[in-house]
């Protein structure tokens, strides 16, 4: 596959996780369709299941990237602080 459409599929998959995270975390997963997540993409029924098996797949993949998100912001506010750093504890603080 080319790199081009290699990121046109990335970009497309992201579309739909971004949507699909939205819409769980507003109405749930159970009250989240299938057509729901492809209308707020703007594609088909049947581009979205080039993508993913299901609706429970998509979840797990949602589920999966959050998890990601988590661990590597935890694992930033494990560093250690330099106290003698101005910068670095309003960054390390907030």
């Amino acid at each position: 596959m080319s790199r081009i459409s290699e990121a046109k599929r990335e970009e497309t998959r992201k579309r739909i996780i971004e949507a699909a995270s939205d819409l769980f975390s507003k109405y749930g997963f159970h009250n989240t369709q299938v057509m729901d997540i492809v209308k707020a993409v703007g594609m088909s029924a049947g581009t979205f299941y080039n993508y993913y098996k299901d609706k429970k797949d998509l979840f797990e993949q949602v589920i999966m990237q959050n998890f990601e998100v988590m661990r590597l912001k935890i694992k930033e506010l494990r560093q250690p602080v330099n106290l003698s750093d101005r910068e670095d504890r309003l960054k390390k603080t907030g």
